[in-house]
């Protein structure tokens, strides 16, 4: 509740602070235009507010996106769900299988890590619909962390050659699994290290799930009672499908 409270003030500071700028902007083109200064002057003081404007809207909107994303993230901690019992997902070639049979199609595999990918049409968005990529990458090595820099490269390929087939991605949906050996705060924090941004280009959402078979649980940082977005809900509850 903390967080939410200090994530909240931020907002209304920033949000207070632009819509003061707004009003200084206006009150000066106002005095300006009472003034007597020259007609060319008054353009040029004009123009130049104007293109200031632009910069701090950017740079203010950047800013509330962020502070947004980030109690996104808050309210999904403030709410989230116990671990899922492992149901079936016992081995990394029920995995395979299992993405296969659901069209999803295996872009890498290695010593490391096997990724796979599906992109179908968006069928949550109504109008205008892009495509929904989904990403579902299996970490072979239980000392690793989940996020490879390699994965980075895989999925901006796989970006790039749906892009080539005249498939705009929107919404990009990253599950990264991995077995875990124990339960230690270092493992959680891992697996807390979720990813949630909106913006006016699409939704990034990454989620880490990882296999604790000792107590046969999935262990991963969701909610049941907070969604974000419809996407984030779906894609929890292919996760929920998954294992």
């Amino acid at each position: 509740m903390k967080e939410i409270k200090t994530i909240n003030r931020r907002f209304l500071f920033t949000f207070t602070s632009f819509i003061l700028y707004i009003g200084g902007v206006v009150a000066a083109i106002w005095y300006m235009y009472q003034s007597e200064l020259d007609g060319n002057i008054q353009f040029l003081i004009f123009f130049l507010l104007l293109l200031v404007t632009l910069f701090v809207t950017s740079v203010f909107r950047a800013k509330l996106d962020s502070i947004i994303n980030i109690s996104y993230l808050i309210k999904i901690k403030e709410n989230a769900g116990e671990p899922l019992p492992i149901k079936r997902l016992k081995t990394k070639e029920f995995l395979q299988t299992y993405l296969v049979s659901n069209d999803f199609i295996m872009f890498s595999s290695d010593a490391d890590h096997f990724l796979y990918y599906r992109a179908k049409k968006d069928h949550i968005k109504k109008m205008l619909r892009g495509y929904i990529l989904e990403i579902v990458v299996y970490i072979n090595n239980e000392d690793s962390e989940f996020y490879l820099s390699i994965v980075d490269e895989q999925v901006q390929k796989i970006q790039d050659m749906l892009r080539k087939d005249k498939k705009k991605v929107e919404k990009l949906l990253i599950t990264q699994i991995k077995t875990i050996k124990e339960l230690d705060d270092k493992t959680k924090q891992y697996i807390k290290e979720i990813v949630f941004i909106r913006s006016q280009t699409g939704i990034i959402s990454t989620i880490n799930v990882g296999l604790h078979y000792d107590s046969n649980k999935a262990v991963l940082l969701y909610s049941d009672t907070y969604s974000p977005s419809l996407y984030y809900k779906y894609q929890v509850e292919e996760i929920k499908n998954l294992v």
